[in-house]
């Protein structure tokens, strides 16, 4: 993998992302995660940039969510995190901050962020925890065939989602 995204560009780019998501299959995503009922959900953003798809999805994944956000780009990462906590304010919820963590509260519903830098090209890949979810987007821009198909040997039985 190479390259690099400015802040700003994926931040314009989150409004055409959004309005592309295929909203049937994000409203049933929820649904198809296993043991989602009786636990929470453990959710990885590859390549998460701004965190728009933790905005996207995580309003809709129901209490008790784990996210790890994970960037290569430092810079992102702390964009991310104060735009998450800037959105966080916007949408009601009560947001606790604690170094390169995050938490999100409303009434009945929660979501601890972890935003950590990762270098997805090398040995991290095949290192990263098993989750319920994998997503990812702008780093489908950058990765090859062969690239997915590691990941996808990587993190046997997780909901790979990418809108």
């Amino acid at each position: 993998m190479s390259g690099r995204f400015a802040a700003e560009w994926l931040m314009l780019r989150e409004a055409a992302d959004l309005a592309a998501r295929n909203n049937s299959l994000q409203a049933r995503l929820a649904g198809l995660l296993p043991g989602r009922r009786t636990a929470g959900i453990s959710v990885l953003d590859l390549g998460a940039g701004t965190g728009a798809n933790l905005r996207a999805l995580a309003p809709a994944l129901g209490p008790g969510q784990h996210w790890s956000l994970l960037d290569h780009d430092a810079e992102l990462l702390e964009y991310a995190l104060s735009s998450l906590m800037q959105w966080g304010r916007d949408a009601g919820y009560t947001v606790h901050e604690g170094g390169e963590d995050l938490r999100l509260e409303s009434a009945g519903w929660d979501a601890r962020i972890t935003l950590r830098q990762c270098d997805l090209s090398g040995e991290e890949l095949d290192a990263l925890p098993v989750p319920g979810l994998v997503t990812a987007s702008a780093l489908l821009d950058l990765v090859s065939a062969d690239w997915l198909k590691r990941l996808a040997y990587a993190l046997p039985g997780a909901v790979l989602y990418f809108p």
